[in-house]
């Protein structure tokens, strides 16, 4: 399902040959923005949430649980001042008590409750990149890269997300940082945040990367196999 797996299946004895590639994938479409349909909503919600125009937004969303590395990324946010940034983290769980107690009053960071698969097409079009800061164990690919890259979205991801590797190129469509290194993940961030950085270019590279990862080919890899072999 990716290179982290093939790697796994080869160094425990399975040959080249006995593997087929057939890489995690979603319904990217159901997350494409195609004519903007998802924006006014996301708009209107960002003007709800009171975050700027002007802010830079960046989304997490997911389980708040230790294995998501979630406060990695608030330490990272943190080191930042007086920018126009803002930080969304989308999500429930047994961490979240204590990271609404640690940072629910900063006024640059907003937390909202889990939303349902029907509304995280908007959600992500509230951000202008995605993080996801897994530390694991256990993530063992991070679906939810695909889906903001569906969403035209620039991704950052930790080197613990197994899809990192092969979705995200660094200085492309985003950055790899080292898990748990809120250090590391503040100069990415920071590089984002560099005028310099065509956003615009970031964002299309993701759109065209995971034209490669949907389950049209995903089957198609699997059917091919099954006939080779009658």
């Amino acid at each position: 399902t990716g290179t982290n797996n093939k790697n796994y299946f080869l160094q425990n004895g399975l040959k080249p040959h006995q593997l087929i590639k057939a890489f995690h994938a979603i319904d990217n479409e159901r997350f494409q923005n195609i004519n903007q349909r998802y924006s006014l909503p996301a708009q209107q919600w960002k003007q709800k949430l009171k975050i700027s125009r002007e802010s830079f937004v960046y989304l997490y969303a997911g389980k708040l649980e230790l294995k998501k590395g979630v406060e990695t990324l608030l330490k990272a946010f943190m080191k930042f001042t007086n920018e126009p940034i803002h930080l969304v983290i989308v999500g429930n769980g047994p961490e979240e008590e204590n990271l609404k107690n640690l940072y629910g009053s900063i006024n640059n960071v907003t937390f909202l409750d889990f939303q349902n698969q029907m509304m995280m097409p908007v959600v992500y079009q509230l951000c202008d990149a995605f993080v996801l800061p897994s530390t694991g164990p256990g993530e063992s690919w991070g679906l939810s890269i695909n889906e903001a890259m569906a969403a035209g979205k620039v991704v950052i991801a930790s080197d613990r997300c197994g899809g990192a590797i092969d979705l995200i190129m660094n200085g492309e469509n985003g950055y790899i940082f080292e898990a748990g290194n809120a250090d590391d993940l503040f100069i990415k961030i920071k590089c984002l945040n560099d005028k310099k950085i065509d956003i615009g270019k970031f964002e299309e590279i993701s759109l065209s990367k995971i034209e490669g990862f949907t389950f049209q080919k995903f089957v198609s890899a699997i059917e091919t196999e099954m006939n080779a072999n009658g």
